[in-house]
This record gives C-alpha cells, sequence and structure tokens, in this order.
C-alpha cells in the first residue's frame, strides 16, 4: 500500500509557483523527511507533471524544534527531492495552508513558521492575499562562477537570518 494513499493533502499556487502541503504534525513522515533518498524519490514521484499531482515541490506541516520561536515548522523539498532553507512563494502557499487547516493560536495575527533559514512570518492580508515576512539576507554574492562537470555558471546567492524581515504579498490559488 502506498504511504500516499488516502492522505489528504492540498495544493497551492503562488506567483506561478505550485507546491504540495502535508499535515506531517503527527510525525506520520518523519522517517520519510530523515530518509534523503526516500523524500527525493517520493518529491520527484509526486510532483512529476503529467504522471503525479504535479507541482515546483513539497512542504511537510512539522512540530517545531523551537516551540517559543515558532507556531509550526515548514520542511521544504523541490521536486527533485533537495531540501531548501526558503521559498517565499512556497512559505506563502504553506501560510495559506496553515491559516485553512486553524493552526493559527487563539488571539494572534501572524503565523510563526520555523524553516532553516528563520522564523517567517506569515498572515492573511485582504481579499484572497497572503502577506509573508523572510529573513532578510546577511550576505549576498552576485555574479559567483562555480565549474559544474566541465561548464563555469556566474550566479547569484545570498545567505538569511532572522535579524530583520522583507514582505510581500501573495494572491493565493487554493485547491484541496
Amino acid at each position: 500500500m502506498n504511504m500516499f494513499e488516502g492522505i489528504p493533502f492540498c495544493k497551492l499556487s503562488a506567483a506561478g509557483n505550485d507546491f504540495l502541503c502535508f499535515d506531517n504534525l503527527d510525525g506520520r513522515f518523519d522517517a520519510l523527511i530523515a530518509a534523503p533518498d526516500e523524500v527525493g524519490r517520493v518529491s520527484h514521484t509526486l510532483c512529476r507533471r503529467g504522471h503525479g499531482v504535479g507541482a515546483d515541490g513539497v512542504i511537510f506541516a512539522c512540530q517545531p524544534d523551537v516551540p517559543e520561536a515558532a507556531d509550526i515548522s515548514a520542511r521544504i523539498f523541490e521536486w527533485d527531492g533537495s531540501e531548501v532553507e526558503l521559498c517565499g512563494n512556497g512559505t506563502a502557499s504553506f501560510t495559506r495552508w496553515a491559516l485553512g487547516q486553524g493552526l493559527l493560536p487563539a488571539g494572534e495575527t501572524e503565523l510563526r513558521i520555523l524553516t532553516p533559514a528563520g522564523v517567517v512570518f506569515g498572515k492573511q492580508a485582504e481579499d484572497d492575499y497572503i502577506c509573508v515576512c523572510v529573513p532578510l539576507p546577511v550576505d549576498i554574492c552576485r555574479d559567483f562562477e562555480i565549474t559544474v562537470a566541465g561548464k563555469t555558471l556566474t550566479c547569484d546567492f545570498a545567505i538569511s537570518s532572522c535579524s530583520g524581515r522583507v514582505c510581500w504579498k501573495v494572491k493565493m490559488i487554493y485547491s484541496s
């Protein structure tokens, strides 16, 4: 039997990226998440367009390691199974999903989501918009050259921290 058979999930789209959100608050996917090869295979199978559900990534809702700092934790995996520290559109989708699941603590207006890059703050904005505030980059490197398989690539990257926030709004498309 497939471990995902009969498991509810939501597919959400934020600014052209789509994600599958799964509830792992009870730990049912902990073993999968802890096995890089297995989570890679499952992510690829689920995200493969035309053969699986089709998505850019998979996000698991987990209990936060530091409950004082966050309400929930998000583990974000690309379609190929690689885990990412942070994805703005992914956390916007995740925020919409978590709010729809009633995971915002009573009396709070922002959901605190723990990611490997730091705490992301998400909330419902006007209409169908979600506002997310992600950690500010602490270091930015532009035109960084790296050689892979004999080919030189030029890229930019940023390293984030929890020292500040940058916020934006994303209109959500929601389906379950």
